[in-house]
């Protein structure tokens, strides 16, 4: 260039920084605005806990049971009713889980002498063999259960309760005519059953330890009864020796002790 002037301007396409096409721009901004925000999880809230899930080891009452002990028929006595023997028994229930449990009684029943004298007398004696009075009567009752939790809400289970039962019972019945005639009694009985019910806590109370159960249910009772003596052999006629067994259909609904239960949770 000559002397005194300015130098050409440069070329524009030289100086220029490089620029993406506007269609470019727009797609990548539109790509960035579309992208959704990363959402945290909503938290897990933890189940409520129920009255039935704070407790496990309690004890109970599992009914007042009756045992007939002695035969039908047995002489002396065919116009009295037949001898029971009472048994009322109390344990433990234990949750294995939140829907098995097992239960576990230990009952006992004693019988106190009673007089009964309806012998005929001559003079001043009882001359006939028939039995008298009860004497020194005992039964032990042993019982398990398997209950199960079908439904637990926050303050009541519905229970289904499969059952076995075992009961021995024995007495002596003195004879007016003498001890050679008393007879000796004892039954055995085998219960099988289930029910089915409701347990309610007292946790709405403050006292989630503390419930009262219902329950209705069926069963089948094998028993078997019998009497004997032992006489002397030169009195055979007043020998006896009688048994009565057989199988009978049971129902707690007519029990109040076996259809209301109260347990107290010990932890």
């Amino acid at each position: 260039a000559p002397a005194g002037e300015a130098p050409p301007p440069a070329n524009n396409w030289q100086q220029a920084p490089q620029q993406q096409p506007a269609w470019q721009q727009q797609q990548q901004g539109s790509a960035w605005q579309q992208q959704a925000p990363v959402e945290e999880p909503a938290p897990v809230e933890a189940p409520a806990a129920t009255d039935h899930s704070q407790v496990t080891l309690g004890l109970t009452f599992f009914g007042l049971d009756s045992l007939t002990i002695e035969p039908n028929g047995l002489p002396g006595r065919e116009d009295n009713s037949l001898q029971q023997l009472r048994m009322p028994a109390v344990g433990v229930r234990y949750w294995l889980s939140e829907k098995i449990g097992l239960d576990i009684g230990v009952g006992l029943g004693v019988l106190t002498e009673g007089d009964d004298l309806n012998c005929i007398v001559e003079g001043d004696a009882c001359t006939s063999a028939q039995v008298g009075g009860v004497d020194g009567g005992f039964g032990v009752r042993l019982h398990f259960g398997l209950p199960v939790a079908l439904t637990t809400f926050e303050h009541f289970n519905i229970l289904l309760t499969p059952e076995i039962g075992f009961q021995y019972g024995q007495a002596t019945f003195f004879a007016p005519a003498g001890p050679v005639f008393d007879v000796d009694v004892s039954a055995i009985a085998l219960d099988i059953g289930v029910k089915i019910g409701g347990e309610l806590q007292f946790g709405f109370w403050g006292v989630p330890n503390l419930a009262l159960q219902a329950n209705i249910g069926i069963g089948l009772r094998y028993a078997s009864r019998t009497g004997s003596n032992s006489v002397l052999f030169d009195n055979p006629g007043a020998i006896v020796d009688q048994t009565t067994s057989g199988i009978s259909i049971r129902t707690m609904a007519d029990d109040l002790a076996g259809v209301i239960r109260i347990v107290y949770y010990i932890n």
